[in-house]
């Protein structure tokens, strides 16, 4: 099946975007970031750089991956943030990258985020 983005959606030319994913209204898909096969967006989810989504991830409204970390002495490089497949992350979901450029958060497979989480 192709990509469906929806016309509202900013997705950096620079993104791997793999086959079957819809990307909804408003989202916003920085450069550097993978999105796997069969990956589904809601609408207004955001994806920044350093991300890396696996396959048949499930985002809903208002998620943010890979935001800056959150730390009173910023990195200049900070780390990335990767997920694995099968996940459901809910409503306003945050993720946000490892303090250090050698690292990353890290997520597994087949895990339900509920609304709100912070990792």
């Amino acid at each position: 099946m192709a990509v469906c983005i929806h016309p509202t959606a900013v997705v950096n030319s620079l993104a791997a975007i793999g086959t079957d994913v819809e990307i909804g209204p408003f989202c916003v898909i920085e450069a550097d970031t993978v999105i796997g096969d069969g990956c589904r967006l809601e609408s207004h989810v955001v994806i920044k750089n350093g991300t890396i989504l696996g396959e048949n991830n499930w985002v809903f409204e208002g998620a943010v991956l890979g935001g800056m970390p959150q730390h009173v002495h910023m990195p200049e490089r900070p780390g990335r943030v990767i997920i694995g497949a099968g996940n459901v992350i809910r409503e306003n979901v945050t993720v946000h990258r490892a303090l250090e450029e050698d690292d990353a958060t890290l997520i597994g497979d087949n895990n339900l985020f509920m609304a709100n989480v912070h990792i």
